[in-house]
């Protein structure tokens, strides 16, 4: 059996040793190469569908935030429109 070492010549490059050695193909570790790249490959699809799955949660925060933000929005405006009204009234009320 040859040793992996570092580096590799054009005639036995680094991949190939480790695929290959004197007495012929290393299935195991091709096996396991094989099994490292499916297992990525599965990691790799799998976080990209969490990643751009939908979060209702969030969504549903979100939306009760914004109703609020509208509801808050709303609020204002009939109290400014009711200090405005109570405004003239006092100035039509109070004697000159």
């Amino acid at each position: 059996m040859s040793e992996i070492t570092p580096g590799g010549s054009k005639e036995a490059p680094i991949f190939m040793r480790l695929v290959r050695d004197d007495d012929g193909v290393k299935w195991v570790n091709v096996v396991i190469m094989l099994g490292l790249t499916i297992l990525s490959g599965y990691l790799a699809a799998q976080s990209q569908r969490k990643g751009s799955s939908i979060d209702f949660n969030t969504q549903l925060k979100m939306r009760v935030a914004k109703a609020g933000e509208g509801l808050g929005n709303e609020i204002t405006k009939l109290g400014i429109a009711i200090s405005i009204a109570s405004s003239r009234a006092y100035d039509r009320a109070r004697p000159v």
